[in-house]
């Protein structure tokens, strides 16, 4: 390791050497460790703009032409790829023969335990925000039967808890030998590592969580947000992470995981970023509860039906949609949604109206960061401290969002 830079230790070492030797290619730069953030890519030298810097070539990577056909053919159809993932790493064989130098290098269980809130304890689970728990303290959420939406980016923990059970329900099924414990680390495993991955002559699945692989070294890189990330590039023979500017010697380089939110974020990775301008909240649970049976049917016609986001810029053009159909005509908000502005739009009651449901959050941001403290107070021992620690940082970005956006709207 060059002078000056912390080596991430000896398996990870043996582990790079290992990857040279699978036409990995690694230039100028190794895994290395940082100070309270762990494993990353370290320059170890000056990076020029545009270099490629790392390139795993398609033999080299781990994806559904990797996993014999003999195997898949044990489970449903419509098994999910990461279900398979999972079931092939912990039960194939073929990978821990193949990939022990690569298994070494993983987190471990106990690693998981410590910052994926899909393994805490029920009690701080209930704690995290909305969009990642599902759940409120100071809000009855809408009774079902109102219409259905997409709502990716929330319910996350469990809709993901859902994915996880379904996929060790179905391996359970043909190794019935196999525990929770070591499926649900390989699921892992592989749901933090993956890599967004269409084979060659495949056309892209209908969920895109179903085009995913692998891949070695690859998936040291730690997340930034982009446009200050290395540029992904991948094709028909292999995926490369091109520098985006210039490095200086000693820097770390990151990629993109993607356009997500930091509840995503925690939920997926277990990690909360200071900066993310990708950040916000969904008020869609105070929304809809909020207004009637026919407006959501108003709004589902429109196409203006959830996802109400609030993000440092303010609330979005579908929450400002949603606070007009409160107060407007139905036919005056029918021209509204049509691209007319009537007489009857009045910006001063929008943003009462949307200051009124961000008060909702602010409410519910304050309860858990009572809660939160509390536990704290009572210390809960290391790793409880650790993880209620992390929640309150969440909840005090959340809460500093709102109020800056209740002081632009008033």
């Amino acid at each position: 390791m060059v002078k000056g830079i912390r080596s991430a230790g000896p398996k990870h070492e043996e582990f790079t050497k290992w990857t040279k030797s699978q036409n990995i290619k690694i230039n100028g730069v190794a895994a290395a460790r940082f100070p309270g953030k762990g494993v990353g890519i370290v320059a170890l030298r000056d990076i020029n703009a545009g270099e490629v810097v790392v390139s795993v070539p398609r033999s080299s990577m781990l994806s559904i032409e990797k996993i014999p056909k003999e195997f898949q053919e044990k489970f449903p159809k419509d098994i999910a790829v990461l279900a398979l993932f999972a079931a092939y790493l912990c039960c194939g064989g073929e990978f821990k023969q193949t990939y022990p130098l690569w298994r070494a290098v993983w987190p471990t269980h106990e690693d998981f335990e410590e910052y994926l809130p899909i393994l805490w304890l029920e009690q701080l689970r209930a704690l995290l925000p909305p969009a990642a728990s599902g759940k409120w303290s100071t809000l009855t959420k809408r009774q079902p039967g109102s219409p259905e939406y997409d709502s990716d980016p929330q319910n996350i923990l469990p809709k993901q808890q859902e994915k996880l059970e379904k996929g060790f329900h179905a391996v359970k099924q043909v190794f019935p030998e196999v525990s929770f414990e070591e499926y649900s680390y390989y699921w892992l495993a592989s749901n933090t590592r993956c890599f967004y991955y269409v084979p060659a002559g495949a056309k892209p699945p209908k969920d895109r969580n179903d085009a995913m692989a692998l891949c070695p070294f690859a998936d040291y890189f730690n997340h930034t947000d982009e446009g200050v990330s290395c540029k992904v590039l991948y094709d028909d023979y292999e995926y490369s992470f091109q520098a985006d500017r210039s490095y200086d010697k000693g820097e770390e380089l990151f990629v993109s995981y993607g356009n997500h939110t930091n509840d995503v974020l925690l939920t997926e990775y277990g990690f909360v970023p200071e900066q993310n301008k990708w950040d916000a909240i969904f008020l869609d649970d105070v929304i809809l509860k909020d207004l009637s049976g026919e407006n959501l049917q108003d709004l589902e016609w429109e196409r203006y039906l959830g996802n109400y986001q609030i993000t440092d810029s303010g609330p979005c053009f579908r929450t400002e949609m949603a606070a007009c159909i409160k107060y407007m005509p139905a036919e005056d908000w029918a021209r509204y949604a049509a691209g007319d502005q009537p007489q009857s739009f009045s910006q001063k009651k929008t943003n009462a109206i949307i200051s009124g449901w961000i008060r909702e959050y602010v409410k519910e941001a304050n309860h858990a960061i009572l809660e939160l403290t509390k536990i704290l107070e009572e210390g809960g021992g290391s790793s409880v401290d650790s993880r209620a620690q992390t929640i309150l940082r969440r909840w005090r970005q959340i809460l500093a969002l709102c109020n800056t956006v209740l002081e632009s709207l008033n």
